[in-house]
């Protein structure tokens, strides 16, 4: 359709200008184009920047690593902790019903074992020390086998871990009973351990060459727990100077 002169619109004077006039004297700022900031900008983050920012990082990643760490290790003596004060509770309620503690298991596994013991197959301190009874599991006593383990001696045992069980201060029927402990805990002086994390040295056990850590303290430590209901943290010791 033809348009007139008269229909003629003249966009200038309908649009208005987003410029303003240049003040005399006065430069306007340049917009920097995307064009402009990739070949500005891009190019000035130098090698020597990066290298400081990654020297930065390791600093800081330096400071938090052995924090997290210690951490972590506190809140596993705690839960450790907490393992053996459900364990106290199990055998003092199993003592109440029964008048006596129960024997120990001698042989790692699922199953309770308090009347055999296989040298070497023991399912605490690298299966060579007896372990606190799974009957507490059989008759409902614990709810979880988890917590008839340290939960760092879990970890760091990987497929062993059924033979790091927490030791327990007696023997099975077939080695001589409370008598197999290094005490005899139906004394229950509050000065007798009943169960631990570890309680042998490496040289100790029927495997001196499977090196093996403590769990707490920097792998210098493990919980003790006595019959008064104290858990503890000490240091590892010999057999013989622990009381």
């Amino acid at each position: 359709m033809a348009v007139t002169v008269s229909e003629k619109i003249i966009v200038k004077d309908i649009i208005p200008t987003t410029s303003r006039p240049a003040t005399p004297g006065i430069s306007m700022p340049r917009v920097l184009t995307p064009r402009r900031l990739s070949g500005r900008y891009a190019s000035s983050f130098t090698l020597v920047e990066m290298l400081v920012v990654i020297f930065i990082i390791g600093i800081l990643a330096g400071v938090a690593i052995p924090r997290v760490l210690e951490a972590r290790d506190r809140a596993e003596t705690a839960h450790c902790a907490s393992n053996l004060r459900a364990i106290h509770a199990a055998l003092s309620m199993y003592r109440a019903d029964f008048g006596c503690y129960p024997l120990a298991d001698g042989e790692a596994g699922d199953d309770p074992s308090p009347d055999k013991t296989i040298p070497g197959m023991g399912p605490a301190a690298n299966g060579s020390w007896d372990g606190v009874p799974l009957i507490l599991y059989q008759l409902g006593y614990i709810a979880q086998k988890e917590i008839f383990f340290c939960p760092v001696m879990r970890r760091l045992a990987g497929d062993r871990y059924p033979y790091f069980r927490y030791a327990y201060n007696a023997g099975t029927s077939d080695t001589g009973g409370y008598a197999a402990g290094s005490n005899n805990i139906e004394n229950d002086e509050g000065k007798i351990w009943l169960a631990r994390c570890v309680y042998l040295l490496p040289e100790e056990t029927f495997t001196p060459n499977a090196r093996y850590p403590f769990p707490h303290k920097n792998h210098s430590a493990e919980n003790v727990l006595y019959t008064d209901g104290r858990v503890v943290l000490e240091e590892a010791k010999h057999r013989s100077s622990i009381p």
